[in-house]
């Protein structure tokens, strides 16, 4: 990262307070912000309220932009929360996550914020160094009734069209379109994840394994489908059934069959629209051994108090030592219990081993 971003760093806000000027008519502008993020946004299928913060700038002139000269602030602090560098090529958009500002930060022994959008209303502020001074390049004042899960604040057109609130998947009022990070705010978005599902989230080898998917796009959901494979063999991709809500906001599911323990099994999901798809990655489980059968049976918590309270049949009664826990196998398949344990509310009483 530039030393001029670090020396602007400890300068602190002081120089942005005293420098920022009238905003100046530039190619590159803020294009659109999701500060309340519910799902993941930044493609690593991990939801966090901080990492998936978004802010897109869009370079609207007609030749590249070296980016190296500008940051962007929050508004209520007034202190940088990422640096830019490289180019930004005319006409292309640029997404800036909240992992990329935490990685940023690190990198500049900054407080650790991520982009920090105020759900409850902020202000973006996108400036440039120009030599000592600090001009305002573009921003963006939002309030609380901008704000809606997975909505986000952008321009139409983009770049210098007025703020409208892109809310499809959390209705506000806004005017009901999707996100559309990295792409122009006119386009129609490929669809977008939510959430992917397992049930049981340990599947045994009695269980049937139910996958969902939670998923949306405005021009609607074409098909949603199910790659999976046991034991990378036998590969099939069938249909999820929409099982709730609509083909633009809902959810779908399949069911995969008992499988053997000791399988592995892998999948994904892809969802489509007309024009345009979302995959997720790769995940999987292992199937564990399957324990219908087995069951407590017995439990003595409080010995007799005389011999025949010796439970463990060593002579002697102890109210430690005698108390017991029962366990049966009542299916017909042996069950390897290494490793499994017993406990109470005070924690862990014993561990079988193998």
């Amino acid at each position: 990262m530039e030393m001029r971003n670090a020396l602007l760093l400890c300068l602190g806000s002081l120089l942005i307070a005293s420098a920022l000027t009238s905003p100046l008519e530039a190619s590159i502008r803020l294009n659109e912000v999701l500060p309340a993020p519910r799902s993941d946004w930044n493609g690593d299928f991990a939801f966090d309220i901080r990492d998936d913060e978004w802010i897109e700038i869009v370079n609207t002139g007609d030749v590249p932009l070296d980016l190296s000269d500008y940051l962007l602030l929050n508004g209520s602090g007034r202190l940088p929360v990422y640096g830019f560098e490289g180019v930004l090529e005319a006409g292309s958009y640029l997404v800036i996550y909240g992992t990329d500002a935490v990685e940023w930060q690190v990198a500049n022994n900054a407080a650790v914020v991520g982009l920090s959008l105020n759900n409850s209303g902020d202000a973006v502020l996108l400036v440039q160094i120009s030599g000592s001074d600090t001009l305002t390049v573009d921003s963006l004042v939002y309030g609380t009734s901008d704000v809606g899960y997975d909505a986000s604040i952008g321009r139409n057109p983009d770049g210098h069209g007025a703020w409208g609130v892109f809310d499809h998947f959390d209705p506000t009022g806004g005017n009901g379109l999707d996100p559309t990070p990295g792409i122009s705010n006119l386009a129609d978005p490929p669809p977008h994840i939510f959430e992917i599902r397992r049930d049981p989230l340990y599947p045994t080898s009695s269980d049937s394994t139910h996958i969902s998917v939670d998923a949306g796009d405005f021009s609607g959901i074409s098909r949603v489908l199910l790659a999976y494979d046991i034991n990378l063999e036998d590969g099939e991709e069938p249909e999820m059934e929409l099982i709730a809500g609509d083909p633009d906001l809902g959810t779908w599911t399949y069911t995969i069959l008992p499988c053997n323990a000791g399988d592995t099994v892998h999948y994904r999901v892809s969802v489509y629209d007309l024009t345009s798809g979302t995959i997720s990655p790769w995940m999987g489980y292992r199937v564990r051994q399957s324990t219908v059968g087995l069951r407590l049976n017995e439990i003595l918590a409080d010995p007799p108090p005389d011999l025949s309270g010796d439970a463990n049949r060593d002579g002697v009664r102890d109210a430690a030592d005698d108390e017991f826990i029962e366990i049966v196998n009542c299916g017909s398949e042996p069950v390897d219990i290494s490793g499994w344990m017993l406990r109470d509310a005070s924690g862990v009483r014993h561990v079988f081993g193998g």
